[in-house]
């Protein structure tokens, strides 16, 4: 007797091996088909995020387009000096195209211009916490601080500019350019100390060939006081061109003011010769003829030439102190009560200061040259910085005050 064969619980097919053939083939239809659906979804999920990316760059070069039109919009009513117009242009630019650098440092340069100083500067900081070491915009957020006279932001502004990141070719000179404006605000608000800091590190920074430069920091050093370090540089600029008058013209003052008055001279009139046109390089010259002309304790004068100068500038120095009196004498708060003393001392020295006492009594000298300093250093205090050959025997008298002393 054959025994009946087992048969599947689901479809009641025969089991071979234990395995409904049916079922199994059944069951590959429905994956197979699954896998189909899968992939045709996945295609079409696929299909819509490319749409849907290709509809937002779309939109995307759109607003830049649209963008990029109203900023040129924007830049031509700049242009024409109608800033009203040019602000809304470009916030449109800029809000159509939030990212672009260009456009928000555009919109706050003419919020700026058109005295919105606080919104221009907002719209910086919002700049800036996207791009904190960017160097522009530290720029031109240290430009309205100054604007501003917030001296400690300011500076703080700068300071981040310079070391910031900076683009394209030339960024060691954009940084030099910015340390020269922040040299000129610290002057601008008297603090000379941290100017001259500035000032000795451009020094350093600048090339040894680019006599502008040279001349340029120069200029900066006399300005902050240090003469010794501006001959130095206008020297390096002197060397590179000789004809170069603005380097001839500041190597002539930094000299005057280190007491160097035949350098002084030299390069003064080696300034005019050039063609220099400055009324102010004119008058320094004149007076450091004066000093070189009077001063009697230059080296190789004879006796009779040493004692001429101190009798010209003691009748000088007297015709100074009269007039400062007789200024005085006419106003209530008078400071010329330590003038009178001073004034009998000179009548007395005046009888004695006589070319032939002179001659036999060298000492003598010395002191009349002593008297001349004490009464243009008090003229000056009492009635004011002198000029011509009084301001050039005050600069005689400060340049020997220790050998007079």
């Amino acid at each position: 007797m054959v025994a009946n064969p087992e048969l599947c619980p689901n479809c009641g097919s025969p089991l071979s091996s234990g395995t409904c053939l049916r079922c199994a083939e059944h069951s590959s239809r429905i994956v197979h088909r699954d896998i189909l659906l899968l992939v045709f979804l996945s295609a079409i999920a696929v299909a819509l995020f490319l749409f849907t990316r290709a509809i937002a760059a779309k939109e995307r070069q759109m607003d830049a387009h649209v963008a990029a039109a109203w900023f040129r919009e924007g830049e031509g009513q700049v242009r024409a000096g109608d800033m009203g117009r040019a602000i809304d242009s470009f916030r449109k630019a800029t809000s159509r195209d939030r990212d672009n650098r260009a456009y928000v440092l555009a919109l706050a340069n003419a919020l700026a211009a058109a005295g919105n100083n606080e919104e221009a500067r907002q719209a910086l900081l919002r700049l800036r916490e996207s791009s904190p070491e960017n160097a522009e915009v530290n720029l031109y957020l240290a430009r309205l601080a100054a604007k501003r006279g917030d001296v400690a932001e300011a500076v703080r502004y700068y300071q981040n500019a310079l070391f910031g990141l900076w683009t394209g070719n030339q960024v060691d000179q954009e940084r030099r350019k910015v340390r020269v404006e922040l040299i000129h605000f610290l002057l601008d608000h008297q603090e000379r100390s941290r100017a001259l800091s500035e000032v000795l590190i451009l020094g350093a920074e600048i090339p040894e060939g680019d006599a502008a430069a040279q001349t340029e920091t120069g200029q900066l050093f006399l300005n902050v006081g240090d003469a010794q370090h501006a001959l130095r540089h206008f020297m390096r600029s002197i060397a590179l061109n000789r004809n170069n008058t603005a380097a001839l013209a500041g190597a002539g003052n930094a000299a005057f003011q280190l007491g160097d008055y035949t350098q002084a001279s030299r390069y003064l009139e080696a300034a005019l010769a050039q063609g220099l046109n400055s009324e102010a390089a004119l008058q320094l010259l004149t007076v450091t003829k004066m000093i070189l002309s009077n001063d009697p304790l230059v080296p190789h004068l004879t006796r009779e030439e040493r004692n001429r100068r101190v009798l010209v500038s003691f009748d000088q120095s007297m015709r100074r102190l009269q007039s400062c009196l007789d200024q005085q004498s006419g106003k209530k708060d008078s400071t010329s009560s330590g003038l009178e003393p001073l004034k009998a001392d000179a009548l007395a020295t005046q009888s004695k200061l006589q070319p032939r006492n002179l001659r036999r009594d060298p000492e003598l000298l010395r002191a009349g040259m002593e008297l001349i300093y004490k009464i243009e250093e008090a003229t000056n205090v009492s009635c004011g910085e002198p000029a011509g050959l009084d301001r050039a025997l005050l600069l005689i008298g400060r340049k020997h005050k220790g050998a007079l002393q």
